[in-house]
């Protein structure tokens, strides 16, 4: 094999030719290498090499006819071989060509410099633009030395042993699997002891094995051209599975009891957005605080559910990346279910309704901050897409809702909605109705309101009424998964699902409603 480089630096291309294996292949006449002189080949006084180019431009281009000389005079006569052009628009160089190379009895290679070659020179003496890979270096020595080098490797004679062309990164469709050497033992990390076994067929395998696993981390885009065996597969899919649980973000659920609808409805819905988000979630952490009356255990929960049970709070928070509090309609227990994941300084995300009143979500949250927690809370029915459009529009006068429940449990879902849309900043409330069936009006001042009206037998709806006098109604829906998703993006970190504002707004209308429900008719200031 001969090889032969055009440039304009023939000492640096020398340089490296003359040193390790190239210069003992060089030396022992396994191929022939030499670096020419274009300069030597320029037809003007000062062997100028580059001009200014035609059209304008910033930079010089290097002239066509000392290209050609010098082409034209290391072909030869019966020049059989290729002959090429270091290129960044030219074609990637992979082992594939590499391999292709070799079989050619020589090989020409021009490095170009500055702003380029002109074309002319490329038109007529070149047969293929090769690049070797998406960067841009100073000039094309460096490119056409990896391509001796890389070439030279599969010439017979170059290597040492036959064998390590054939074992390398690349030549095999996988990159390398790792290597060792003397000693065992290096700073406390030994040598696998499969490598000192002696049982060549096991030492094969792991070393597949390690290929494998070595290029699903690193060019998992390589496996696609690889002839996979049974083995392999089963390789790739315990990898697979490896990566998922060593990026897996954790969950722990801490609840008043655990057998209730939100804790047995959120593990489908985590998993099916965990999918669609595409980073991997699980929960993996229970605890509850008691057993609900005619529901299961908390271990017949965590076995039905495939989650590991804990022996206390502090363990759940402990071993989480992130934590829901859940509690959904027991929301006095909150602050002491939640004390340990507030200063976990962990992100977590607590159920509606938030707290038992103002005064408690105040207090969560100065704990949380304290500690460097992230905290968040929610009713679902905020995350009805429609109602994105509404968020924060000045021009609403009046906001209207219905739904289902009794006040205590459920006003937080239509207050979610109403402060979502109208914002903060209530002045005041009022309440009618029975035991049963409550109407609710809330004053924003400036002649714009929001009212609710909530009974057993209404479904969730809104009205919206703008200042111009037209409205539109809005039925909420896709909340429960949207709220998943959003809740999820918030624990891979994102924002707060809700703004801390409009949580403690939340909950300062919820306990006026509950006071002005004891007075009905008389309006009764929000407290901030």
């Amino acid at each position: 094999m001969k090889f032969k480089i055009l440039t304009i630096f023939p000492e640096m291309v020398n340089a490296y030719l003359k040193e390790s294996i190239l210069g003992r292949a060089i030396r022992s006449g396994a191929i022939e290498a030499e670096a020419i002189d274009i300069r030597a080949f320029s037809r003007n006084k000062h062997k100028n090499t580059d001009d200014t180019p035609y059209g304008g431009g910033a930079g010089m281009v290097m002239l066509a006819q000392p290209i050609v000389d010098a082409m034209e005079s290391a072909m030869g006569e019966g020049f059989k071989g290729k002959r090429l052009y270091l290129s960044p628009r030219g074609k990637t160089l992979d082992q594939k060509m590499v391999e292709t190379l070799a079989k050619e009895e020589e090989i020409i290679l021009l490095c170009g410099h500055y702003e380029g070659v002109d074309q002319r020179a490329i038109d007529l003496v070149i047969d293929e633009e090769v690049s070797v890979g998406d960067y841009v270096l100073t000039g094309g020595e460096l490119g056409a030395l990896i391509i001796v080098d890389a070439v030279s490797r599969l010439v017979p004679g170059v290597l040492g042993c036959e064998a390590s062309s054939v074992d390398e990164s690349f030549s095999s469709g996988l990159l390398e699997y790792p290597q060792y050497t003397r000693p065992r033992e290096f700073r406390g990390l030994s040598v696998p002891d499969v490598l000192l076994s002696g049982h060549q067929a096991n030492i094969d395998r792991y070393r597949r094995d390690e290929a494998l696993r070595v290029t699903f981390e690193r060019r998992p885009e390589m496996l696609r051209n690889v002839a996979l065996d049974k083995r392999d597969h089963k390789v790739i899919r315990d990898l697979v599975k490896e990566r998922k649980e060593k990026h897996m973000i954790k969950i722990g659920f801490i609840d008043f009891f655990i057998d209730e609808w939100h804790a047995n409805n959120y593990p489908k819905w985590i998993e099916e957005q965990s999918e669609i988000l595409g980073v991997p979630f699980k929960i993996a952490y229970a605890w509850e605080d008691k057993q609900r009356e005619g529901g299961i255990s908390a271990k017949e929960w965590c076995e039905k559910f495939g989650v590991e049970l804990c022996a206390s709070r502090e363990e759940v928070v402990e071993k989480s990346d992130v934590l829901v509090v859940l509690s959904p309609d027991n929301a006095e227990e909150h602050e002491r279910l939640g004390k340990e994941a507030l200063m976990s300084g962990k992100r977590v995300y607590m159920d509606k309704t938030f707290s038992e009143d103002l005064a408690a979500a105040k207090r969560m949250f100065e704990l949380a901050e304290a500690h460097g927690t992230m905290l968040c809370s929610s009713s679902a029915l905020r995350f009805s897409r429609n109602l994105d459009k509404l968020a924060g529009d000045k021009g609403i006068v009046n906001f209207a809702v219905t739904g289902p429940g009794v006040l205590k449990n459920y006003s937080v879902h239509q207050l979610e909605m109403i402060t979502k849309v109208m914002g903060v900043g209530a002045k005041r409330v009022l309440v009618t109705g029975t035991e049963n069936a409550h109407n609710v009006m809330i004053d924003y001042g400036k002649d714009r309101y929001a009212t609710m009206s909530q009974a057993p037998m209404y479904d969730f709806s809104c009205a919206v009424t703008w200042e111009d006098g037209h409205g539109e109604m809005v039925i909420p829906t896709d909340f429960f998964p949207n709220f998943i998703h959003d809740m999820l993006i918030f624990f891979n970190g994102g924002e707060p699902v809700a703004p801390k504002e409009e949580t403690l707004e939340v909950m300062a209308l919820i306990e006026t409603v509950m006071k002005a429900a004891k007075k009905p008719g008389s309006w009764l200031k929000v407290e901030a």
